[in-house]
C-alpha cells in the first residue's frame, strides 16, 4: 500500500502511473488519495478505482492503481466508504479479491470515521 498524502495534485497520477511502470508494478492500493466520491479514471496504462469522502472534505480516500492488462481481468469493484474499497479478479485458479483499507492516526475521531455507505 501506498500513502499517497498529496495525490490530489495536479499531474499526480500521471507520475504515478509512470512509477508504477518503471518498478513493473501492476496492483497497488493507495491511502490518502483526497479524491471525491467514488468513481473510474485512467492515467496511462494505469486505471484508478477510488472511494473518498462525499461531503466535499478533501480527506481521506482509498484507491486501487489497476495495470490495463490486469484491469481486464477485473469483474466487479465496491467502493465502500472513504477507507475501504474491494475489488474482484478472475484468473486461472478462480478469483482474487482485493480489499484496500486506510486506518486514521490515533488522534482521529474514531466515532466520525468508521460510517460505511451502502451501494
Amino acid at each position: 500500500m501506498l500513502n499517497m498524502r498529496n495525490f490530489n495534485c495536479t499531474g499526480a497520477a500521471a507520475l504515478l502511473d509512470q512509477e508504477l511502470e518503471k518498478y513493473i508494478i501492476q496492483l497497488a492500493g493507495l491511502q490518502e488519495v483526497r479524491w471525491l466520491g467514488r468513481g473510474e479514471t485512467t492515467v496511462g496504462d494505469t486505471t484508478f478505482l477510488w472511494s473518498g469522502r462525499e461531503d466535499n472534505r478533501r480527506q481521506e480516500g482509498v484507491a486501487l492503481a489497476v495495470h490495463r492488462k490486469v484491469m481486464l481481468a477485473c469483474v466487479s469493484w465496491t467502493p465502500l466508504s472513504e477507507h475501504l474499497l474491494c475489488a474482484r479478479f478472475k484468473h486461472s485458479a478462480g478469483h482474487l479479491s482485493v480489499i484496500v483499507g486506510y486506518g486514521p492516526t490515533e488522534s482521529a475521531d474514531m466515532g466520525v470515521l468508521y460510517t460505511v455507505h451502502s451501494t
